[in-house]
Formats: C-alpha cells, sequence, structure tokens
C-alpha cells in the first residue's frame, strides 16, 4: 500500500517527521508515485507541474543551475528521502535549475496547495520546512561546492558572465584612413583617446592607429606628421561580437598580443574595447603579465612573470573559474613566455643551421598544461641537404633545447625532463623522418606503435616555421585514411585504460563505505577521456588539437558526441578542475607536481561527482568497444 510506505518514509524525512499521525496521514491520502527513467530530466515541466514537490522514494538524481552563457553548475545530489521542488513550491515559478535522474526513480508527489495548508495550520512544521530549506537545500550544497569553488565565486565572475557589448559603452571614435598624422593626433588629443579607428571610402574599419603607433612610429622616428595617417595603421583588425563574453576578448587578447578590440554588433561597428577595460572589470588582468613578459629582455627579468604565472593559477582557482578557462588562460601567456625563452636560446645559441618549428607534444599540445615546460616538446627541422649538415642540426637543437629547460629551471618553474642525448632522435628529425615515422607507426599499427605515437598526435606549432607543421598535419591526416588497422588497434589500446571504478554503481554511496585509495590520476582519470576524444578526432579528420575544441568540432559527424557530448564537456571541467587543484596545491607546498591522487581529500558532493564523472567515461568505452569496432 502507498499510504504505510509513504508515511514511514515521510515520517523519517525533514520536515515532515514535525507532523502528527493524523497530518501525515491526510497528506499521504493526497499524494501520487511518479517514475522517472535514468538520464530524464525535470527542467521543461509546464508551471502547474513544475511546482509540486517531490520526495525520493527510490533512485537518485543531482540539481544543476543554468547561468551565464551555456554554462552550469551542479547544485548537489539528493538520495532517498530527499526532496527537491523547494524553491519553485515558495514562488509558484517554474524550477529554476534541471534535476536529472542518475538512475531509476520513483517519487512521491505532493501538490502545492496541500503544502501550503501544512504551513498554514502547523507552525512546528512551518518552522522546520524554512530551516530545512535554508540549510539543507540553500546553504550546504552552495558551502560544500565553495570548498574546491566548484561554482563562479570572487571578482572575477564579471568577466565570464558579461557580454563584451556591455563594455563598449561610450561613442567609438572613427575618421576617414586618407586624413595625414597630424589630423589624427588632433582627433585622438580632443577626444582624449587612445586609438583611433580608420574607416575606408565604403565604410568599414580599414586599421586602426594607437598612442604607441605615434610614440614608435612617429616620434622616435623623426616621421612627418603630413603623411597619411595609413602609412602607420595596424592593418590586422581583430574584432569581436557584442554578444561574446569577456572572457573571449581576453583570449584574443592575449593570444594576439594587441590592447584594442573592435565589437561589432550584428555585423555592424559598435565600438571599442581596451585591456584598461577588461582589467577595470576584472581588478587584475593576464594582460598585465602577457604585456610584462614583451617588455623583458634577460632570464633574470623574465622570472618575475614566471612566478605571476603561477599566482594567477592560484587565483584562478580560488576564484572558482571554470578549468577550461584557466587552462586557455595558463595556455596563452604560458605560450608567450615560452616563446620569449625560445626566442632568448636561439640568440645564446646562434644562428640555427637550417629553419625549423619547435612543436608542443601531448599535453601541452593540446593546452591543457598548467605551467610552461619544455618537457613536452619536439623539434621539426628543414630536410638536411646531407647527411653532415643533419649531424649539425642534430647537435645544435639539443643544445638549443637543454640551454630552453635550464633557462625554465632558473627561472623557477618546475622541473622538466631533459631528453637522454642517446635517444634524440625522437625528440629532434627532420621534416622527411618525422613524416616516415608517423607513417611507419600508422602502417605497423600494433600496440607498441600505437602507445609510442599517441601524444605526437596532439602537436601544434610553438615557436617557428608554422607551414611545417601545418604540411605535418596534412601528411599525417593522408595516411590515416588508409589506417582502418592502426584505428582499430588505437581502441583496443586506449580502451584497457579503465577509469577509477568506472564500472562501480556508486563512488561513496554511504557513508560506512571506505573511500577508494589512491591512484595515478593522469594515467586514470586524465588519460581515458582524452584519449577517446583524441581517437575520434583523428577518425573523423579533426584538425584541432585541444580536447574541448575537438569535442566541439565533433558535435556535427559523430553520433557518440552528438549523444554524450555536453556530459563529456562537464566531466573535462571536472575532471581538470581536481587535477589543477591537486597540482597547485603540491607546487604551493614546495613539492613537485605528483600524479597520485587521494580521492578521500574531495568532500562527499565532490567524490560523487567525480565518479559520475568516471562512470560516464566508463560507458562510452564500452560503447566504443562493442558498437563499432569489435
Amino acid at each position: 500500500m502507498i499510504s504505510s510506505t509513504a508515511i514511514s518514509l515521510f515520517r523519517a524525512s525533514s520536515p515532515f517527521q514535525e507532523l502528527d499521525q493524523a497530518a501525515l496521514e491526510e497528506l499521504v491520502a493526497t499524494v501520487s508515485e511518479e517514475f522517472y527513467p535514468r538520464g530524464s530530466t525535470l527542467s521543461d515541466l509546464d508551471s502547474e507541474n513544475a511546482t509540486a514537490v517531490r520526495i525520493i522514494k527510490k533512485g537518485a538524481a543531482k540539481v544543476t543551475i543554468v547561468f551565464g552563457r551555456n554554462d552550469e553548475a551542479l547544485v548537489d545530489y539528493r538520495g532517498e528521502g530527499d526532496i527537491f521542488g523547494y524553491l519553485a513550491l515558495l514562488t509558484g515559478d517554474q524550477l529554476r535549475g534541471e534535476i536529472v535522474f542518475l538512475e531509476d526513480t520513483v517519487c512521491y508527489r505532493v501538490e502545492r496547495q496541500a503544502v501550503l495548508r501544512l504551513l498554514q495550520r502547523h507552525k512546528t512544521f512551518a518552522r522546520q520546512f524554512f530551516v530545512t530549506f535554508l540549510h539543507k537545500y540553500v546553504a550546504k550544497p552552495y558551502r560544500e561546492l565553495g570548498k574546491k569553488k566548484l561554482f563562479y565565486g570572487g571578482g572575477d565572475r564579471l568577466l565570464f558572465t558579461t557580454p563584451i557589448g556591455e563594455l563598449t559603452t561610450r561613442t567609438l571614435i572613427t575618421a576617414p584612413e586618407d586624413i595625414s598624422i597630424r589630423e589624427a593626433t588632433e582627433i585622438m588629443a580632443k577626444n582624449q583617446i587612445s586609438s583611433l579607428v580608420l574607416i575606408n571610402a565604403t565604410g568599414l574599419p580599414a586599421g586602426i592607429i594607437t598612442n604607441k603607433d605615434l610614440r614608435d612610429k612617429v616620434v622616435s622616428k623623426g616621421r612627418d606628421t603630413a603623411q597619411p595617417v595609413k602609412k602607420i595603421q595596424s592593418l590586422s583588425l581583430v574584432k569581436a561580437e557584442a554578444g561574446e563574453l569577456c572572457i573571449e576578448a581576453l583570449f584574443k587578447m592575449i593570444h594576439y598580443n594587441i590592447h584594442h578590440l573592435l565589437v561589432l554588433d550584428n555585423g555592424r561597428l559598435k565600438g571599442i574595447v581596451t585591456t584598461h577595460d577588461l582589467m577595470r572589470l576584472q581588478g587584475a588582468s593576464p594582460i598585465s603579465i602577457v604585456r610584462e613578459i614583451e617588455e623583458r629582455h634577460s632570464v633574470e627579468e623574465l622570472a618575475s612573470p614566471a612566478r605571476k604565472i603561477r599566482d594567477l593559477l592560484g587565483h584562478f582557482l580560488q576564484e572558482g573559474v571554470k578549468a577550461n578557462h584557466v587552462l586557455r588562460i595558463a595556455a596563452e601567456i604560458g605560450d608567450r613566455l615560452l616563446c620569449k625563452v625560445l626566442e632568448m636560446t636561439q640568440k645564446k645559441a646562434g644562428p640555427s643551421p637550417v629553419p625549423y618549428c619547435f612543436l608542443a607534444l601531448g599535453c601541452s599540445g593540446r593546452q591543457e598544461q598548467a605551467l610552461p615546460s619544455l618537457q613536452n616538446s619536439a623539434v621539426i627541422y628543414a630536410d638536411p641537404a646531407n647527411p653532415e649538415q643533419d649531424r649539425v642540426a642534430q647537435e645544435y637543437f639539443h643544445h638549443f633545447t637543454t640551454l630552453a629547460q635550464e633557462t625554465l629551471q632558473h627561472m623557477g618553474l618546475p622541473l622538466v625532463h631533459i631528453p637522454d642525448p642517446g635517444n634524440t632522435a625522437i625528440w629532434c628529425q627532420s621534416e622527411r623522418s618525422w613524416e616516415k615515422a608517423f607513417s611507419a607507426w600508422i602502417l605497423q599499427a600494433d600496440a607498441f606503435s600505437v602507445q609510442s605515437s599517441l601524444r605526437f598526435f596532439d602537436f601544434r606549432c610553438l615557436y617557428g616555421e608554422v607551414h611545417m607543421a601545418e604540411k605535418l598535419g596534412d601528411s599525417i591526416r593522408s595516411h590515416l585514411q588508409a589506417g582502418r588497422d592502426f584505428f582499430k588497434t588505437m581502441a583496443s589500446t586506449i580502451l584497457k585504460t579503465i577509469p577509477p571504478l568506472a564500472g562501480s554503481q556508486h563512488f561513496v554511496a554511504e557513508h560506512t563505505e571506505k573511500p577508494p585509495g589512491p591512484f595515478d590520476y593522469s594515467e586514470k582519470g586524465i588519460k581515458p577521456l582524452v584519449d577517446i576524444v583524441r581517437f575520434l578526432a583523428l577518425e573523423n579528420g579533426i584538425r584541432e588539437t585541444n580536447t574541448l575544441a575537438r569535442l566541439r568540432a565533433l558535435r556535427t559527424i559523430s553520433p557518440l558526441i552528438q549523444q554524450y557530448g555536453r556530459e563529456l564537456e562537464y566531466s573535462f571541467d571536472l575532471i581538470f578542475g581536481f587535477w589543477l587543484q591537486h597540482q597547485y596545491d603540491q607546487i604551493r607546498q614546495g613539492f613537485p607536481a605528483h600524479p597520485s591522487f587521494h580521492p578521500e581529500r574531495l568532500n562527499s558532493l565532490e567524490q560523487k561527482a567525480l565518479q559520475e564523472a568516471f562512470v560516464l567515461i566508463g560507458r562510452i568505452q564500452n560503447l566504443l568497444l562493442t558498437q563499432h569496432y569489435f
């Protein structure tokens, strides 16, 4: 009977435990049972249906809320005896968040009017109802999340939620591109602006001049100010749409090393945003670190901005910035530092005997490394004319790499691995040799070849001749088109790495259950997710190397990603968020970053969330294994 079962459950659940037997029986007479299959949601119900309170009889659900643009945050997990629908009941409005059922779930549904009658008639129940609501369903989830900052917080949150168009409040000053330098200077002085957008005959932006252009190209050069201003304008105009978030503008400014960004609204010029605007919004901008790196001319001078990268990482983690944003910012700034180090190294080592490209590999190639390092790197150089030139190139680049790594160590960055001089061939090869290496790996298609080559597929140009990396990428994609056996072996190889407890139903299902022991987080936690996405990207000819960029490129062409893409993106942020915090905690305490991870250091909510991510990865591994390749 629903009555006896329901009464037992309600009597054990706050706030209904405050009701006497008669009130409980009256309430239970009005409740009904609802069934929700695993994976279903309660986010799109009509207002009348959404405002009912539900108490879980059997099963589990998670509560998330959506905010910003395409962002969501985990609020809490609910299990047997837990309630959801408090806020909707009080406001009479639709659910503000989304309830996702993690298992087949049965709920008792209590109509809004029935609860409102209880609140009016029973003062003790009403008091406990609001105490439970405030402490269990508002304060506790946010306090739990705050321990590891899974939710946005602090002064930087505006950077991640504010559209860039909201910063373009002042009228944009423009001028024809055929005016003189003197006229342009007068316009800038009159309007007290640091930049001037130049418009061509068709009314479109043709260029931009800044105070820096006037200082570096006019004053210091003694240029005649009667000359046309277009002779000193910067032609590369980087733009952003008004609806883009400020964080996207920040990425562009760091990437292109610019301080002014044009803002368009539906294709029409709306205004201009400067680094100063973002610094005022954020309080302290990563752009200042980039500027400091660019202005330094010695290894000793680079030590200060290098330390600030580590401090910035800690600041973002403390403020709860999402992992993918932290990694993107860290990668852009880290790239600037490494390029500066490589530039200084080349001056010290002398001219290169052949053109070359310095490649970032693995996590660095995917832009998923928190602190800059040359551990995951390689060199591709132009094909030598003869064996002697090849020998000279090998010696030069080994010396070059060693100097660069010593420089990073001198700057106080974590110690990186220096390749064995007897094994430099795998790190430093000519264009022809790299192409042969990839061709051999793909052709051999055995487990050793796959395991040896995986991280090399995640390469990108860090410094030097970009076209060399692009040419190598084209060659690899061409070989992979005929690499069916290689993909089968790759699937078999990568699916052997199973996330911790991926086959288990619960991570910390009971308070009495002992948490799992330590494990290699990099190997068991991160690698399975990265491997799956890399596999699908290579199979589908995706050029991207970043895991999230690969996921987004796969959305329209991979049925597996169409089904699980959003969950994988959420899992990426969760898994990498814990990893970043783990690494930073070790570095801050003066220890080298170590992959050993202790889940018991997480609170129960975090452990549940992490286990859900691991179970998802295990599920996709099984689908990949059974439905596609074997």
